[in-house]
């Protein structure tokens, strides 16, 4: 089997007549190659259709989704595939002999479903985890509560740090947050009970708060303590109904000094042991919390995966190769993701470059992402813990795994001896900034410590580039980048400019 790089797209055809297995791999395939699949079209000798399981020697098949800004996701013919190295090797440049090395390295040592060259991380990590076997439920009570239960992680700014300069910004980060939570918790497995409170015994009910469990609250008071902050994401069924006196941006109960009656919130909350904790650690209880029902786990599991994280945790710290290490992080990543999924597709509809619709109908079947709340809602908690060792005015907000303080580090340090460390579950700085000024969630700029501007804009490619012209006094909407659009009537990407998205709803 041949493991190739071309810089060259149009270097494919030295691959047209090649008889042996070969993976062809090149950058950002699918903005770059439309062409192919012209070319491959207007070539007589050639049967041109969307993949299938039976491929002729002269057969030409792709896999394209989407019909608004088709995804390319592979080519093939014979026994050649053409694939982007971005999927399994990150976004970034890399010499051909670390993409190569990178590639076969993952084919010998990490294999997906059917052993082959895996698409993505996600084949590899159903292959080591067997993802499927703990998500797959046919329980509508399991599956109700586990998709109510689901809260993305917390990343929040606090409102009045938006658009204010901050003259220090310290990031203090759990060091591999997600492989820690997975390789050290408690999770559950099985089938749980259900317990309605009203008439469950008194052993029954207290398991709701000696075991894993989701707890749905109907009623009770409760009010953002003084040193609290709001850590608690929307549900689904919340967004779809108004949320003004709720909510701040997608954080819940997020007002100071205003007290929320949770029977007045729809459909309630639904809380996982974890969230239940972070909960209790950030607010006042005004009145009794009232809780409806409930889900308690006996059959518990400690450690989701440990032994394969342990795994990509070595290779990203020992490897040289960048694009390796890369890897190892997106693998590492796709650990925690591929738990969180709410529902997996069976059957997609898809449209082709002429946009005609080939399936009339999309097929989803629901998952159970008990094990993934919990991960998230574990990392909540740290995150909530960790809040809580510093002055609430020094927080700035926090993300997902870690917290934006407006210190200096040598005035954070005293306060986090005791958790800082190089291990997974440890914490280190990871950034030092100056002069930052956040604009949204996500969104933020400045300067480094050494004096060079940086730009970390979610949805903004070169964001160093619109943090130079946000620094130089260009108006947010007077800023634009360059970016790849589908232009339906050519059938092919085009670069042009469009305005940048900075800021939005200062809430998130």
């Amino acid at each position: 089997m041949l493991i190739t790089y071309i810089d060259n797209i149009e270097d494919y055809k030295k691959f047209l007549d090649v008889d042996e297995e070969t993976y062809v791999f090149v950058r950002d395939l699918t903005h770059r190659g439309i062409s192919i699949l012209d070319e491959m079209k207007t070539n007589k000798k050639l049967y041109v259709g969307k993949m299938t399981r039976h491929v002729k020697d002269n057969w030409f098949n792709y896999n394209i989704c989407g019909s608004e800004a088709p995804e390319i996701k592979e080519y093939q013919w014979k026994n050649v595939k053409m694939r982007s190295y971005e999927p399994l090797l990150g976004d970034k440049d890399y010499t051909e002999e670390q993409i190569v090395d990178a590639l076969s390295y993952i084919y010998t040592n990490f294999p997906g479903t059917y052993g082959s060259l895996p698409k993505s991380p996600s084949s590899i990590v159903e292959h080591a985890l067997n993802v499927t076997k703990y998500m797959n439920c046919s329980n509508p009570i399991v599956i109700e509560f586990a998709h109510n239960a689901f809260q993305p992680g917390a990343v929040h700014i606090l409102p009045q740090n938006i658009n204010k300069k901050m003259e220090y910004e310290t990031h203090l980060d759990i060091h591999q947050a997600y492989a820690a939570i997975m390789s050290r918790k408690i999770f559950p497995v099985g089938n749980p009970d259900y317990i309605q409170a009203e008439t469950a015994t008194d052993e029954e009910f207290n398991s709701l708060f000696e075991c894993p469990a989701i707890i749905h609250l109907c009623g009770g008071k409760i009010r953002l303590k003084e040193n609290g902050f709001p850590l608690l994401q929307q549900s689904q069924k919340q967004k779809a109904v108004s949320l003004n006196k709720w909510s701040r941006g997608t954080m819940v109960l997020s007002e100071y000094n205003k007290i929320y009656d949770i029977s007045e919130l729809y459909d309630g909350l639904y809380l996982t042991s974890p969230a239940y904790e972070v909960l209790l650690e950030n607010y006042e209880v005004i009145e009794p919390l009232q809780i409806l029902d409930g889900i308690v786990w006996k059959e518990t599991k400690q450690g989701i995966g440990a032994n394969f994280i342990a795994k990509l945790y070595n290779l990203r710290m020992t490897t040289k190769n960048p694009a390796l290490k890369s890897f190892a992080k997106l693998c590492n990543e796709y650990c925690a993701g591929m738990f969180q999924r709410k529902y997996v597709i069976e059957e997609n509809a898809w449209t082709d470059l002429d946009g005609n619709k080939q399936k009339t109908s999309v097929k989803r079947k629901k998952l159970n992402c008990v094990i993934g709340d919990f991960i998230t809602d574990y990392l909540r908690l740290e995150i909530s813990h960790l809040l809580q060792k510093l002055p609430h005015n020094w927080i700035i907000g926090y993300d997902t795994d870690g917290i934006f303080i407006n210190q200096p580090v040598e005035n954070i340090e005293p306060l986090v001896e005791d958790i800082l460390g190089d291990t997974p579950g440890f914490c280190h700085f990871d950034g030092i900034y100056r002069d930052v000024i956040h604009v949204a969630n996500k969104q933020y700029y400045g300067y480094t410590v050494d004096g060079k501007i940086f730009g970390k804009l979610a949805g903004i490619i070169n964001g160093t580039k619109v943090a130079e012209q946000l620094l130089s006094g260009v108006p947010e909407d007077k800023i634009f980048i360059t970016n790849y659009v589908w232009n339906k009537s050519i059938k092919n990407y085009v670069l042009a400019e469009t305005k940048a998205k900075i800021g939005g709803r200062n809430d998130g």
